[in-house]
């Protein structure tokens, strides 16, 4: 994980019994006739809430928080080590997508949005925090919400964006996506717990508009930057572990 552009690593076991006992389990649901159908937070919250996992994935909260007792830092490396999780390109690609508990994907050390996004869901939710999942329905993309100050947060929603995919800065929804660009609907709500507020935002959004502003530059420059936009992109790439929009 990278913290303000300090580069560490935690030592954290995994078991194979227990990844092969979450692979068995039913993808789906079952309900009688005469009851709803269950939604996209039934199978979410079903995910989260298994009590099997839960001892296997506790040791690595308990590690983050014994790196710091400063809570939002907390969040920020959590963060990191997800977004750090490669991205399942090959289940992408090949549309094989079972939908992974939050145990598979630290096990495998891959997911797609969806997965990523609630394994950061289950961390964040660990920690103490507000969460939310951001589901773009006609993008087909997830994405994470920690509850935030108002000013800061997405579109209104009280909750600041946090890409699960890669690394990227909190409160920047400015990705570029394959096959879809940049998300421009509305998404839904699906609400995971109620919690603590990051309130320590402002430098992830200000670091976030500095970025954005550097990139727009480049793009109408032919990719070019001069010296001192490209110190401050050179700085902000070290900072959180990003890689250039262009080139």
């Amino acid at each position: 994980y990278i913290l303000r552009g300090s580069h560490s690593q935690i030592s954290y076991t995994v078991y194979g019994g227990m990844n092969d006992y979450l692979r068995s389990q039913p993808r789906e649901i079952s309900y009688n006739e005469g009851q709803s159908p269950p939604t996209d937070i039934d199978f979410i919250m079903r995910d989260l809430n298994n009590k099997e996992q839960k001892s296997f994935i506790s040791p690595l909260t308990k590690k983050i928080q014994n790196i710091t007792s400063n809570k939002d830092d907390q969040a920020r490396i959590a963060i990191s080590i997800v977004q750090n999780i490669k991205y399942d390109w090959e289940g992408f690609k090949t549309g094989n997508i079972n939908g992974k508990y939050p145990y598979e994907v630290l096990y495998t050390g891959s997911g797609v949005c969806s997965e990523k996004s609630e394994l950061l869901a289950y961390m964040l939710r660990e920690l103490g925090y507000g969460v939310i999942i951001f589901r773009f329905n006609v993008e087909n993309h997830d994405a994470v919400g920690i509850k935030c100050p108002q000013s800061y947060s997405y579109r209104n929603s009280g909750y600041c964006f946090v890409e699960s995919t890669t690394p990227s800065i909190i409160t920047d929804s400015s990705g570029d996506y394959i096959g879809v660009g940049t998300l421009t609907s509305s998404p839904e709500i699906l609400t995971i717990s109620y919690g603590n507020s990051f309130n320590s935002i402002s430098e992830e959004y200000n670091d976030a508009i500095t970025l954005n502003n550097i990139d727009n530059i480049a793009k109408n420059n032919n990719g070019g930057l001069d010296e001192s936009n490209y110190n401050r992109w050179k700085s902000l790439e070290s900072k959180y572990g990003i890689t250039p929009s262009f080139k």
